[in-house]
């Protein structure tokens, strides 16, 4: 994810990261919910 680089940017990287997948997870929620009910339409 994050080789080289001092501890500072390394850290920084890690914060991005987590940050980054935080914002992600309701969005992948959602999506996940729309495909269940476009699935349940195609039936």
């Amino acid at each position: 994810m994050c080789a080289g680089g001092s501890a500072h940017e390394k850290w920084q990287c890690f914060v991005r990261f987590c940050v980054q997948s935080n914002a992600l997870k309701p969005f992948k929620k959602e999506s996940r919910r729309i495909i269940r009910c476009r699935n349940e339409k195609g039936k």
